[in-house]
Protein backbone atom coordinates (compact mmCIF):
# COMPACT_ATOMS: atom_id res chain seq x y z
CA UNK A 1 0.00 0.00 0.00
CA UNK A 2 2.90 1.95 0.81
CA UNK A 3 4.71 1.68 -2.85
CA UNK A 4 0.85 2.45 -4.26
CA UNK A 5 1.39 5.91 -2.14
CA UNK A 6 4.48 7.17 -3.65
CA UNK A 7 3.69 6.07 -7.10
CA UNK A 8 0.85 8.16 -6.81
CA UNK A 9 2.94 11.09 -4.97
CA UNK A 10 5.70 10.48 -8.07
CA UNK A 11 2.54 10.71 -10.60
CA UNK A 12 0.87 13.87 -9.31
CA UNK A 13 4.51 15.37 -8.83
CA UNK A 14 5.02 15.05 -12.77
CA UNK A 15 1.27 16.66 -13.66
CA UNK A 16 2.17 19.25 -11.58
CA UNK A 17 5.31 20.01 -13.17
CA UNK A 18 4.20 19.24 -16.77
CA UNK A 19 1.30 22.25 -15.70
CA UNK A 20 3.53 24.23 -14.46
CA UNK A 21 5.96 23.64 -17.85
CA UNK A 22 2.66 23.88 -19.50
CA UNK A 23 1.58 27.35 -17.77
CA UNK A 24 5.34 28.65 -18.68
CA UNK A 25 5.53 28.08 -22.18
CA UNK A 26 2.06 30.21 -22.70
CA UNK A 27 3.76 33.20 -20.66
CA UNK A 28 6.15 32.97 -23.33
CA UNK A 29 3.91 32.74 -25.84
CA UNK A 30 1.65 35.28 -24.84
CA UNK A 31 4.80 37.67 -24.07
CA UNK A 32 6.50 36.84 -27.93
CA UNK A 33 3.08 37.84 -29.33
CA UNK A 34 3.70 41.52 -27.38
CA UNK A 35 7.20 41.70 -28.60
CA UNK A 36 6.73 43.41 -31.67
CA UNK A 37 5.58 41.60 -34.57
CA UNK A 38 4.52 44.02 -37.45
CA UNK A 39 6.24 47.22 -38.67
CA UNK A 40 4.03 48.84 -41.31
CA UNK A 41 6.30 52.04 -42.58
CA UNK A 42 8.79 52.58 -44.74
CA UNK A 43 11.26 50.11 -44.00
CA UNK A 44 14.16 51.56 -45.61
CA UNK A 45 14.23 54.42 -42.85
CA UNK A 46 11.90 53.37 -40.48
CA UNK A 47 10.11 56.81 -40.82
CA UNK A 48 6.45 57.62 -42.19
CA UNK A 49 4.70 55.63 -44.75
CA UNK A 50 4.69 58.11 -48.02
CA UNK A 51 1.30 60.01 -48.02
CA UNK A 52 0.41 58.38 -51.35
CA UNK A 53 0.66 55.12 -49.73
CA UNK A 54 -1.22 55.98 -46.48
CA UNK A 55 -4.68 54.96 -45.26
CA UNK A 56 -6.72 56.32 -44.16
CA UNK A 57 -7.37 56.36 -40.12
CA UNK A 58 -10.51 54.87 -39.10
CA UNK A 59 -12.28 57.70 -36.75
CA UNK A 60 -13.62 56.83 -33.25
CA UNK A 61 -14.71 59.48 -30.65
CA UNK A 62 -13.63 58.18 -26.53
CA UNK A 63 -13.87 59.46 -23.50
CA UNK A 64 -10.49 60.76 -22.06
CA UNK A 65 -10.62 59.06 -18.54
CA UNK A 66 -9.35 61.53 -15.90
CA UNK A 67 -11.14 65.07 -17.58
CA UNK A 68 -14.35 63.02 -19.38
CA UNK A 69 -14.23 64.85 -22.69
CA UNK A 70 -14.71 63.25 -25.35
CA UNK A 71 -11.72 62.95 -27.85
CA UNK A 72 -12.61 62.73 -31.87
CA UNK A 73 -10.00 61.23 -33.65
CA UNK A 74 -9.81 62.59 -36.79
CA UNK A 75 -11.22 66.29 -35.71
CA UNK A 76 -7.95 66.14 -33.30
CA UNK A 77 -5.48 64.86 -36.29
CA UNK A 78 -6.71 68.35 -38.12
CA UNK A 79 -5.32 70.65 -35.74
CA UNK A 80 -1.87 68.23 -34.65
CA UNK A 81 -0.42 64.91 -35.86
CA UNK A 82 -1.90 62.57 -33.16
CA UNK A 83 -0.23 59.23 -31.33
CA UNK A 84 -2.11 56.79 -30.23
CA UNK A 85 -0.96 53.27 -28.34
CA UNK A 86 -3.70 50.67 -27.69
CA UNK A 87 -2.62 49.34 -23.86
CA UNK A 88 -3.42 47.88 -20.59
CA UNK A 89 -1.97 48.14 -17.09
CA UNK A 90 -0.95 44.37 -17.01
CA UNK A 91 1.32 44.24 -20.52
CA UNK A 92 4.68 44.79 -19.71
CA UNK A 93 5.76 46.00 -23.43
CA UNK A 94 3.46 48.60 -22.72
CA UNK A 95 4.68 49.94 -19.31
CA UNK A 96 8.42 49.69 -21.28
CA UNK A 97 6.82 51.66 -24.34
CA UNK A 98 4.64 54.76 -21.84
CA UNK A 99 7.54 56.18 -20.64
CA UNK A 100 9.31 56.93 -24.03
CA UNK A 101 5.85 58.35 -24.91
CA UNK A 102 5.98 60.50 -21.89
CA UNK A 103 9.16 61.62 -23.11
CA UNK A 104 7.66 62.24 -26.96
CA UNK A 105 4.87 64.16 -25.76
CA UNK A 106 6.77 66.63 -23.50
CA UNK A 107 9.20 67.30 -26.87
CA UNK A 108 6.11 67.74 -28.96
CA UNK A 109 4.27 69.34 -26.69
CA UNK A 110 1.71 71.78 -28.93
CA UNK A 111 2.90 70.14 -32.12
CA UNK A 112 1.86 66.82 -31.75
CA UNK A 113 -0.86 64.94 -29.25
CA UNK A 114 -0.70 61.80 -27.91
CA UNK A 115 -3.06 59.15 -26.38
CA UNK A 116 -3.43 55.99 -24.66
CA UNK A 117 -6.29 54.00 -25.44
CA UNK A 118 -7.26 51.56 -22.29
CA UNK A 119 -9.92 48.81 -23.20
CA UNK A 120 -8.72 46.45 -20.63
CA UNK A 121 -8.78 48.31 -17.49
CA UNK A 122 -11.99 50.34 -15.68
CA UNK A 123 -11.36 54.56 -16.69
CA UNK A 124 -10.57 54.67 -12.98
CA UNK A 125 -7.53 51.84 -12.80
CA UNK A 126 -6.38 53.55 -16.27
CA UNK A 127 -6.67 57.02 -14.69
CA UNK A 128 -4.76 55.85 -11.46
CA UNK A 129 -2.44 54.26 -13.05
CA UNK A 130 -1.16 56.75 -15.24
CA UNK A 131 -1.49 59.44 -12.39
CA UNK A 132 0.83 57.08 -10.64
CA UNK A 133 3.42 57.05 -13.18
CA UNK A 134 2.76 60.79 -14.19
CA UNK A 135 1.99 60.42 -17.56
CA UNK A 136 0.07 63.70 -18.92
CA UNK A 137 -1.11 62.78 -22.34
CA UNK A 138 -4.27 61.91 -22.38
CA UNK A 139 -5.99 58.65 -21.54
CA UNK A 140 -8.90 57.21 -23.43
CA UNK A 141 -11.16 54.66 -22.10
CA UNK A 142 -12.83 51.86 -24.78
CA UNK A 143 -14.03 49.64 -22.21
CA UNK A 144 -16.82 47.89 -24.37
CA UNK A 145 -13.36 47.69 -26.78
CA UNK A 146 -15.10 49.68 -29.93
CA UNK A 147 -12.04 51.08 -31.22
CA UNK A 148 -10.29 48.34 -30.01
CA UNK A 149 -12.22 45.93 -32.71
CA UNK A 150 -12.91 48.64 -35.27
CA UNK A 151 -8.85 48.66 -35.51
CA UNK A 152 -8.52 44.71 -35.13
CA UNK A 153 -6.04 44.96 -32.16
CA UNK A 154 -4.70 41.33 -31.70
CA UNK A 155 -1.60 42.19 -29.58
CA UNK A 156 -0.57 45.22 -27.04
CA UNK A 157 1.02 47.78 -27.26
CA UNK A 158 -0.30 48.34 -31.29
CA UNK A 159 0.80 51.96 -32.28
CA UNK A 160 -0.33 54.23 -34.72
CA UNK A 161 0.34 58.08 -35.99
CA UNK A 162 -2.32 59.72 -38.03
CA UNK A 163 -1.26 63.16 -40.09
CA UNK A 164 -3.14 65.88 -40.76
CA UNK A 165 -5.18 64.51 -43.10
CA UNK A 166 -5.97 61.92 -41.17
CA UNK A 167 -3.94 59.45 -42.90
CA UNK A 168 -2.23 56.43 -40.77
CA UNK A 169 1.29 57.63 -41.58
CA UNK A 170 3.12 54.72 -39.15
CA UNK A 171 2.07 51.44 -37.21
CA UNK A 172 3.72 49.41 -34.61
CA UNK A 173 3.02 45.96 -33.45
CA UNK A 174 4.53 44.84 -29.64
CA UNK A 175 7.21 47.01 -28.88
CA UNK A 176 10.96 47.06 -29.52
CA UNK A 177 13.80 49.45 -28.67
CA UNK A 178 12.99 50.91 -32.19
CA UNK A 179 9.64 52.61 -31.79
CA UNK A 180 10.54 55.57 -30.26
CA UNK A 181 12.90 56.32 -32.68
CA UNK A 182 10.99 55.39 -35.34
CA UNK A 183 7.90 57.40 -33.98
CA UNK A 184 9.97 60.52 -33.40
CA UNK A 185 11.47 60.08 -37.04
CA UNK A 186 7.73 60.22 -38.50
CA UNK A 187 7.24 63.03 -36.45
CA UNK A 188 9.62 64.76 -38.06
CA UNK A 189 8.34 63.90 -41.45
CA UNK A 190 4.92 64.74 -40.41
CA UNK A 191 6.01 68.32 -38.94
CA UNK A 192 7.96 69.21 -42.16
CA UNK A 193 5.03 68.54 -44.65
CA UNK A 194 3.28 71.22 -42.09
Amino acid sequence: MLAIGKEEVVEDSRRQLLGASLLVAVAFGILATSVRTTKLADEADGTAIPRAQAKPALDFALKDVRTGETVQLIKQARETPVVFTFWATWCQPCRMEMPHLQALSEKYRGKVTFYGINSDDTPKVAAGFADQAKYTFGMLGDTKQTVHNLYGITSLPTLFVVDKEGKVRFASNGYSEDVPKEIENTLKVLLAET
